[in-house]
């Protein structure tokens, strides 16, 4: 366990929560694997864990600035929680290489959509429900969070604006909601076969979560465009190490 690591990486993953709403999970596997040096099961679990509860802390920022639609964080959850139950339970049962590397090539789709993605105009800025199509988005993405343990707020947020219709802000702040229980449902199906660091996640979650609240309240003032510029450009790197690390090119 590298400490000096672990802290930078909680620090940098409650920044990237707070700016973005997403990419919890993204970031958060790989420190648990590499940094952490736990197995990847069990960084999954740990992962889901560490997500969830600086999702569970961010929500209070957009819950201040009425920028949380329930309406289409409930019905989105309504799909999206049994499909991540499924999914963690069939995640437990395949190869543990196979779920590493369908995590990477997911953030590696996920980081090549961030570079392209050119700027769209805002969508209504109030709560726009739109049920049926938050329905069969909701079941995609939870069966997916809870396979490859990820959070799914990368998927959310623009899952929301296409499909629910909301503006950016309003998407990124409904996604802490959706994280946050998309997260911990996979962690409560994952930790009970497992061993999971809890005092640790604990600690890397209250040393993240003051950051990500510094960055919710700044990130208004930086250019929206270069930092998912940034934020894609890391993705695809962290991508191609997890490859590497789990086929073995590299230690």
């Amino acid at each position: 366990m590298n400490l000096a690591f672990l802290i930078v990486g909680a620090i940098f993953l409650g920044l990237v929560l707070g700016l973005f709403g997403s990419g919890g999970s993204l970031l958060s596997l790989p420190l648990m694997m590499h940094w952490m040096g736990l197995e990847p099961k069990v960084a999954v679990a740990s992962s889901l864990l560490l997500t969830g509860l600086i999702s569970v802390a961010g929500v209070l920022v957009p819950l201040r600035r009425k920028e949380l639609c329930f309406k289409n964080a409930m019905t989105f959850l309504f799909a999206s929680l049994p499909m991540s139950y499924l999914g963690a339970l069939l995640g437990r049962r395949i190869d543990s290489k196979v779920q590493i590397i369908s995590f990477s090539i997911l953030m590696f789709l996920a980081g090549i959509k961030l570079l392209v993605q050119k700027s769209e105009k805002e969508q209504v800025s109030h709560c726009n429900p739109r049920f049926l199509p938050l329905l069969l988005i909701g079941a995609v993405i939870g069966s997916l969070t809870g396979l490859v343990g990820v959070g799914g707020g990368f998927m959310i947020v623009p899952a929301l604006v296409l499909f629910g219709g909301i503006s950016f802000p309003m998407a990124t702040g409904t996604s802490f909601l959706l994280v946050a229980a998309n997260s911990l449902i996979g962690f409560m199906t994952y930790q009970s076969s497992l061993e999971i660091p809890v005092v640790s996640i604990l600690g890397l979650a209250s040393l993240a979560i003051p950051f990500s609240w510094m960055a919710s309240h700044f990130g208004r003032r930086l250019s929206s465009k270069g930092m998912q510029r940034s934020f894609g450009v890391g993705l695809l790197v962290i991508s191609f190490l997890m490859i590497f690390k789990v086929l073995g090119i590299f230690i």
